[in-house]
Protein backbone atom coordinates (compact mmCIF):
# COMPACT_ATOMS: atom_id res chain seq x y z
CA UNK A 1 0.00 0.00 0.00
CA UNK A 2 1.42 3.39 -0.97
CA UNK A 3 1.53 6.15 1.59
CA UNK A 4 -0.13 9.22 0.19
CA UNK A 5 0.63 12.66 1.50
CA UNK A 6 -2.36 14.81 2.17
CA UNK A 7 -2.78 17.44 -0.52
CA UNK A 8 -2.06 20.90 0.77
CA UNK A 9 -2.95 24.16 -0.87
CA UNK A 10 0.08 25.66 -2.62
CA UNK A 11 1.84 28.41 -0.72
CA UNK A 12 2.25 31.86 -2.16
CA UNK A 13 5.72 33.39 -2.33
CA UNK A 14 5.37 35.66 0.72
CA UNK A 15 4.15 32.82 2.92
CA UNK A 16 7.25 30.63 2.72
CA UNK A 17 9.11 32.74 5.30
CA UNK A 18 6.46 31.81 7.92
CA UNK A 19 5.94 28.17 6.94
CA UNK A 20 6.31 25.59 9.71
CA UNK A 21 8.34 22.44 9.02
CA UNK A 22 5.20 20.29 9.05
CA UNK A 23 3.50 22.68 6.60
CA UNK A 24 6.19 21.91 4.01
CA UNK A 25 4.70 18.43 3.54
CA UNK A 26 8.08 16.77 4.12
CA UNK A 27 7.49 15.62 7.71
CA UNK A 28 4.47 13.36 7.17
CA UNK A 29 2.74 15.07 10.06
CA UNK A 30 -0.56 16.85 10.17
CA UNK A 31 -0.64 20.51 11.03
CA UNK A 32 -2.22 21.71 14.24
CA UNK A 33 -2.11 24.83 16.42
CA UNK A 34 1.63 24.35 16.97
CA UNK A 35 2.16 25.10 13.28
CA UNK A 36 0.63 28.55 13.79
CA UNK A 37 2.78 29.03 16.89
CA UNK A 38 5.88 28.37 14.75
CA UNK A 39 4.78 31.14 12.40
CA UNK A 40 4.23 33.40 15.41
CA UNK A 41 7.79 32.60 16.50
CA UNK A 42 9.03 33.82 13.11
CA UNK A 43 7.05 37.04 13.60
CA UNK A 44 8.42 37.54 17.14
CA UNK A 45 11.96 36.91 15.89
CA UNK A 46 11.47 39.45 13.12
CA UNK A 47 9.98 42.01 15.54
CA UNK A 48 12.92 41.67 17.91
CA UNK A 49 15.76 41.64 15.36
CA UNK A 50 14.37 43.56 12.40
CA UNK A 51 14.73 40.62 10.02
CA UNK A 52 13.39 37.07 9.77
CA UNK A 53 15.59 34.23 11.01
CA UNK A 54 15.93 32.73 7.53
CA UNK A 55 16.48 34.07 4.01
CA UNK A 56 15.92 31.98 0.89
CA UNK A 57 15.41 32.57 -2.81
CA UNK A 58 12.97 29.81 -3.73
CA UNK A 59 10.54 27.32 -2.15
CA UNK A 60 13.14 24.54 -1.94
CA UNK A 61 15.49 26.86 -0.08
CA UNK A 62 12.72 27.78 2.37
CA UNK A 63 11.83 24.13 2.91
CA UNK A 64 15.44 23.26 3.66
CA UNK A 65 15.83 26.14 6.12
CA UNK A 66 12.60 25.39 7.98
CA UNK A 67 13.42 21.68 8.21
CA UNK A 68 17.15 21.72 8.93
CA UNK A 69 18.56 25.07 10.05
CA UNK A 70 18.42 26.61 13.50
CA UNK A 71 17.78 30.34 13.67
CA UNK A 72 20.72 32.55 14.69
CA UNK A 73 20.72 33.27 18.44
CA UNK A 74 18.58 36.29 19.27
CA UNK A 75 20.91 37.67 21.90
CA UNK A 76 23.64 38.11 19.30
CA UNK A 77 21.36 40.54 17.45
CA UNK A 78 19.55 42.18 20.38
CA UNK A 79 21.61 43.63 23.22
CA UNK A 80 20.04 43.25 26.65
CA UNK A 81 17.39 40.76 25.55
CA UNK A 82 16.26 38.74 28.56
CA UNK A 83 17.26 35.09 28.31
CA UNK A 84 13.70 34.05 29.15
CA UNK A 85 12.35 35.84 26.06
CA UNK A 86 14.96 34.27 23.82
CA UNK A 87 14.07 30.85 25.25
CA UNK A 88 10.39 31.43 24.46
CA UNK A 89 11.01 32.52 20.86
CA UNK A 90 13.41 29.64 20.21
CA UNK A 91 10.89 27.19 21.67
CA UNK A 92 8.30 28.53 19.22
CA UNK A 93 10.81 27.92 16.41
CA UNK A 94 11.66 24.35 17.38
CA UNK A 95 11.61 22.06 14.34
CA UNK A 96 9.79 19.33 16.25
CA UNK A 97 6.18 20.36 16.97
CA UNK A 98 6.22 18.21 20.12
CA UNK A 99 8.86 20.54 21.61
CA UNK A 100 6.89 23.74 20.96
CA UNK A 101 4.22 25.22 23.17
CA UNK A 102 1.15 23.01 22.92
CA UNK A 103 -1.34 25.87 23.01
CA UNK A 104 -1.51 29.64 22.79
CA UNK A 105 -2.53 29.63 26.45
CA UNK A 106 0.74 27.96 27.46
CA UNK A 107 2.65 30.54 25.41
CA UNK A 108 0.77 33.38 27.12
CA UNK A 109 1.57 31.91 30.53
CA UNK A 110 5.27 31.70 29.64
CA UNK A 111 5.26 35.31 28.38
CA UNK A 112 3.52 36.52 31.55
CA UNK A 113 6.01 34.63 33.68
CA UNK A 114 8.93 36.12 31.75
CA UNK A 115 7.41 39.59 32.04
CA UNK A 116 6.99 39.28 35.81
CA UNK A 117 10.63 38.29 36.18
CA UNK A 118 12.06 41.05 33.96
CA UNK A 119 9.80 44.10 34.39
CA UNK A 120 10.12 45.86 37.76
CA UNK A 121 6.84 47.01 39.31
CA UNK A 122 6.08 50.62 38.49
CA UNK A 123 5.61 51.65 42.11
CA UNK A 124 8.83 50.15 43.48
CA UNK A 125 10.87 53.30 43.93
CA UNK A 126 10.40 54.55 40.39
CA UNK A 127 11.20 58.29 40.30
CA UNK A 128 8.14 60.49 39.85
CA UNK A 129 5.64 58.09 41.43
CA UNK A 130 5.96 59.19 45.08
CA UNK A 131 2.57 59.31 46.76
CA UNK A 132 0.90 57.89 43.67
CA UNK A 133 0.61 54.24 44.68
CA UNK A 134 -3.01 53.93 43.51
CA UNK A 135 -2.24 55.44 40.10
CA UNK A 136 0.92 53.38 39.73
CA UNK A 137 -1.01 50.20 40.55
CA UNK A 138 -3.62 51.14 37.95
CA UNK A 139 -0.91 51.72 35.31
CA UNK A 140 0.80 48.43 36.18
CA UNK A 141 -2.53 46.58 35.95
CA UNK A 142 -3.23 48.10 32.54
CA UNK A 143 0.29 47.24 31.36
CA UNK A 144 0.03 43.61 32.48
CA UNK A 145 -3.42 43.19 30.88
CA UNK A 146 -1.97 44.10 27.50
Amino acid sequence: MLLQLRQRAPLEDGVWAYCSPERTGRMRRDEDARSSLYALGIIYYEMLTGSPPFQAQDPLGWIYLHLAQSPPPLREAVDGLPESLETIVLKLLDKNPDNRFATAESLIAALENACERTVPPLNSGTPGFYGRDAEAAQLESAFRSV
